[in-house]
């Protein structure tokens, strides 16, 4: 189907929405029909495909120490891009702030482990083109094992 020159590209695009339906936690708009309150809160919901389900279910990885990481990333070889390295060390918030929906929306907090954050370091560090190493983060500093 990707390659494919018979196929038109709206009907290409068309098949792979449809595909998607069959990846729990993904919404797909076109296959739903959704009418709302005055106040912005959804009044009904109709799905407009039969394979569209009734509730999207949140997906989470919970064990990012077996994630796949990109120590190899494919970016543009330009020096503000293409000189650091990007080591995600957790994902989520423990801190809940009352303005931040991230706080909210990503629970709960997954950390990578000291072990497997010092190997991938290690091997994103030995790329030849790294010249800078800087700490970058929102809140990196609630990383338990940073606490200690």
């Amino acid at each position: 189907m990707k390659n494919d020159p018979t196929i038109d590209p709206k009907e290409r695009k068309a098949l792979f929405l449809e595909r998607l339906l069959d990846v729990d936690g993904v919404y797909v708009p076109q296959f739903y029909d959704v009418s709302y309150h005055e106040d912005g809160t959804i009044k009904e919901r109709h799905l407009l495909h039969e394979k569209a389900k009734p509730t999207i279910k949140k997906q989470l990885v919970v064990d990012l120490d077996t994630m796949p990481y990109a120590s190899k990333p494919i970016v543009p070889y330009l020096q503000p891009v293409h000189d650091r390295i990007v080591l995600e060390l957790f994902r989520g918030c423990s801190r809940g702030c009352r303005f931040c929906q991230a706080g909210f929306v990503y629970r709960p907090v997954r950390e990578k482990s000291l072990d497997t954050l010092k190997e991938q370091a290690s091997e994103l560090l030995h790329r030849p083109v790294m010249m800078r190493y800087p700490y970058i983060s929102f809140n990196s500093d609630y990383k338990s094992y940073l606490l200690m």
